[in-house]
């Protein structure tokens, strides 16, 4: 994280001490294993950077559209970037 995205590590370390925290309270492993998905995820995205810049895009759009169209439409092609990024991460 520190070498692709370094804006990104505050929040990356504070999620993986909630995460180690969660376990160590609940003795679940699910969390780290929920934690570790999320940014795997994130990784895949981020190592190219045209589908990392069209996510923040569309992610953008959202934000500040009022048009539920639009909306719904982004929506769709960012599941779509996601659903993506899970498939390489799982070797499909």
């Amino acid at each position: 994280m520190a070498v692709l995205s370094p804006t990104y590590l505050p929040e990356f370390r504070q999620e993986e001490d909630e995460a180690l925290d969660w376990v160590a309270e609940n003795l679940q492993p699910n969390a780290v294993r929920l934690f570790l998905r999320k940014w795997a995820v994130f990784v895949a995205i981020e190592r190219r950077p045209a589908l990392a810049r069209r996510l923040r895009e569309l992610e953008r759009d959202v934000a500040r559209s009022d048009d539920p169209e639009e909306i719904r439409t982004a929506g769709t092609e960012i599941a779509r970037l996601r659903a993506e990024a899970h498939r390489e991460i799982a070797g499909e």
